[in-house]
């Protein structure tokens, strides 16, 4: 269900080389096994695609990449207003990142016939994570943010971890922290 770019060098050569210049790992991105769905079966996300988009292709995402982050879904019924979303949740189930297409305000807003294809892309610059695991969900629902149903909701579909030489004391840290003393006299006179 996870689908990964294949590996432009190999995954230790590559690992060494963004732990070394101390970009965070983002790394071993896999389909799960243990994920779990549910639905009312109007629609089924038949593919998730976590892809860096403006570096060579990798098996890793690093901090500082952009990533695309893309969902299929297959309708078996009339839909009507659709709203994709996904989320990157830590070891605690907590949400770290995520998005969709209702709060975004983009994308086609219509009706979709049975039988089609409707997909929904988000792209944006991969933070600083603290080290551990994380898990990808996605979902398709009808309606709006507040009142909606949800037609199909994969969790835990795809997992990685994050590995990383510096230290991050937070869910996320922001790449470009610059942090400084800055002495402004000797101390008292």
């Amino acid at each position: 269900m996870c689908i990964r770019d294949s590996y432009a060098t190999t995954l230790e050569q590559a690992l060494d080389n963004l732990i070394r210049s101390g970009r965070t790992v983002h790394t071993r991105i896999t389909g799960n096994r243990d994920s779990g769905e549910f639905g009312n079966n109007e629609c089924k996300i038949i593919m998730i695609s976590i892809t860096n988009i403006d570096s060579s292709k990798s098996a890793l995402i690093a901090e500082g990449e952009k990533i695309a982050v893309e969902i299929a879904v297959q309708c078996f019924a009339g839909i009507a207003l659709p709203i994709i979303g996904f989320a990157i949740r830590n070891n605690n189930g907590l949400a770290i990142i995520g998005e969709n297409t209702f709060q975004t305000g983009y994308g086609e807003r219509s009706f979709y016939e049975n039988g089609a294809v409707m997909r929904g892309k988000f792209t944006f610059t991969m933070p600083r994570l603290a080290p551990g695991k994380y898990s990808v969900h996605a979902g398709v629902a009808r309606g709006t943010q507040d009142d909606h149903v949800q037609m199909h909701y994969y969790h835990d579909v795809c997992a990685f971890e994050v590995v990383s030489l510096k230290a991050c004391h937070a869910l996320t840290c922001p790449s470009d922290m610059i942090s400084e003393i800055l002495a402004t006299s000797n101390g008292p006179s």
